[in-house]
């Protein structure tokens, strides 16, 4: 039972990652050299699934490297159909601040989000 709270907790709430108690230095190292800034970063979270950005979802797919990646739903930062992967944290980061600069969604996000 205890896994399970945990587990729903973490797929269903968004995680920051620039400030507070689940600050991560190696997620806030890609997105700094990606170009950015400490203020941007702390408008970042991301829940099981998707990057964030000032409580926007970004379209961009948020995983480990290796795993493959929901491309039909999400833009995914690595591979080619049908082997797509999350991609590194510099491919989702750079993805993550194309978004950005695009208005928040990134344009080769497959759906479109409200």
């Amino acid at each position: 039972m205890v896994m399970f709270i945990i587990y729903a907790y973490y797929t269903e709430h968004k995680i920051p990652i620039g400030y507070g108690i689940f600050k991560d230095k190696d997620w806030i190292s890609a997105f700094t050299q990606v170009g950015l800034n400490k203020s941007d970063i702390d408008l970042l979270e991301h829940d099981s699934d998707v990057w964030y950005y000032n409580g926007n979802n970004t379209c961009v797919a948020y995983g480990s490297p290796v795993d493959k990646c929901d491309y039909a739903s999400y833009m995914c930062s690595n591979g080619s159909i049908p082997n797509v992967t999350h991609g590194t944290r510099l491919q989702q980061a750079k993805n993550v601040v194309d978004a950005i600069r695009q208005g928040g969604l990134h344009k080769d996000c497959p759906v479109i989000y409200f």
